[in-house]
């Protein structure tokens, strides 16, 4: 079983850093800040759908067709858990690459969405010394990879939850006659 949640979360992982890599590439010629975010999140969704794979591979493979919530949401947690990891490598790699300084672009568009809200005076200050501190953590590989972790992770920890509620009910997607032993 392990082999399986470093094989799917591996792949889940490598699919979100290879699109991420790739939005960022694009973005570099062609920046898009209303988009950036969402579609990040897309990727990461759609990254994720391993771990569906994972949890009904091991229904289907290791358990006879059944799977109760439990240890289907362990094996999605797991999944999910390795690819969050990946998915913080491949992000590094990212922005070595492409030279993106993400905390100063990220705290540009922060600040200047608060002036545009009429934001100003004690509260801009504060708001500007908070992500001044962003900016600090986020200098430091460690805090970046816990950044880039948490962002991840709990995309996959919901993918997690709902193909294991799904998927311990046997008549969802049922096996084919021969599949059980």
């Amino acid at each position: 079983m392990f082999g399986k949640v470093f094989n799917y979360g591996g792949m889940s992982g490598l699919i979100a850093g290879v699109l991420m890599f790739a939005l960022a590439a694009t973005s570099r010629s062609h920046p898009s800040t209303h988009f950036g975010e969402p579609l990040a999140y897309v990727v990461m969704l759609l990254a994720a759908l391993p771990i569906f794979v994972a949890i009904r591979r091991y229904r289907s493979d290791d358990s006879r067709g059944k799977v109760g919530v439990v240890p289907g949401l362990a094996i999605g947690l797991a999944v999910a858990a390795v690819a969050a990891v990946v998915y913080a490598l491949c992000w590094e790699l990212t922005l070595a690459w492409s030279g993106i300084d993400y905390a100063a672009d990220h705290a540009a568009q922060v600040l200047g969405q608060a002036q545009d809200q009429g934001v100003s005076g004690a509260a801009l200050d504060q708001l500007n010394a908070h992500l001044q501190q962003f900016r600090t953590d986020y200098a430091t590989p460690s805090h970046r990879l816990a950044f880039s972790f948490m962002e991840s992770f709990p995309t996959g920890a919901a993918v997690a939850l709902v193909s294991a509620l799904l998927l311990s009910n046997p008549r969802f997607m049922p096996l084919r006659g021969g599949r059980r032993r």
